[in-house]
């Protein structure tokens, strides 16, 4: 797996355990932004978030919401478990979304140094 690549996942350390939409920002760290059916809670992370339209992304159904503001970091084997699985790997993000999700980066200063520099570059 490498930086962009989207996964489906089923995650089980959130609430209610399912499966979601992952972006791979921090690979070696199995650091993720989970792609949102709606618009994050709170205000800030709201401002923030990156939509994505439907047509954008192939895998999914529906207008999604990337929360730039936290990088979740999943379990090992719930992310093998989802790579083996050739039907959970949809590949490469667009080189266009990627800069979306940089410039949000970038733009609110929220993650810790590291985490901006292994999204960033």
């Amino acid at each position: 797996m490498e930086q962009w690549d989207v996964i489906r996942v089923h995650c089980t350390q959130i609430p209610r355990p399912h499966d979601k939409y992952c972006i791979s920002v921090i690979p070696k760290e199995n650091g993720f932004f989970f792609i949102n059916s709606e618009p994050p809670r709170f205000r800030k992370a709201r401002e923030v978030a990156v939509e994505i339209a439907n047509h954008e992304l192939h895998c999914i159904q529906h207008n999604s919401f990337v929360d730039t503001t936290t990088v979740e970091y999943l379990l090992l084997e719930e992310v093998t478990t989802a790579l083996a699985e050739p039907d959970r790997h949809y590949g490469q993000m667009a080189p266009f979304l990627r800069q979306r999700i940089v410039d949000a980066v970038n733009g609110h200063g929220v993650l810790t140094p590291d985490e901006i520099v292994a999204i960033t570059g």
